[in-house]
């Protein structure tokens, strides 16, 4: 057997790309893998395809696209190339979104430097007066 034909069981995959058994044959089962060949027995035997299929929809879903448009870019994937085209923009107007999304978590995250920078300056206001307490009522 060559390097390129090994395959992978379900939990070898899983142990791979962190998404669960249960997961992965979900995505089967909706359409977003194509059906995973499977051994005699009837187990599933993953190829290094089937593998890099995974990871790839599993950034997608970390990057929040709705499984629908998952989907849709898999068919059009499987359609050939005359959807390439098609893929590209989907996965531009993915992006466009993504960079909105991202420019508004930049602004959250500026609200939460300025509160935290607040609450910390405010600590040390707390301690100093805390302090000047303690030697008001040493020395009084």
């Amino acid at each position: 057997m060559r390097f390129m034909d090994r395959t992978y069981t379900i939990k070898e995959v899983a142990a791979e790309t962190g998404v669960t058994a249960h997961t992965l044959r979900y995505y089967e089962r909706i359409g977003l893998l194509e059906p995973i060949n499977r051994e005699q027995n009837g187990r599933r035997r993953y190829a290094e395809g089937d593998i890099y299929s995974v990871r790839f929809l599993t950034m997608l879903r970390a990057t929040g696209m709705p499984i629908r448009d998952m989907l849709v870019f898999m068919q059009l994937t499987r359609a050939g190339d005359e959807t390439v085209s098609e893929r590209a923009e989907l996965l531009e107007r993915h992006q466009r979104e993504l960079q909105s999304r991202l420019k508004e978590l930049a602004g959250h995250m500026e609200v939460l430097e300025r509160k935290i920078a607040f609450y910390r300056g405010r600590e040390r206001e707390l301690e100093a007066e805390k302090r000047e307490a303690a030697a008001l009522v040493t020395v009084g």
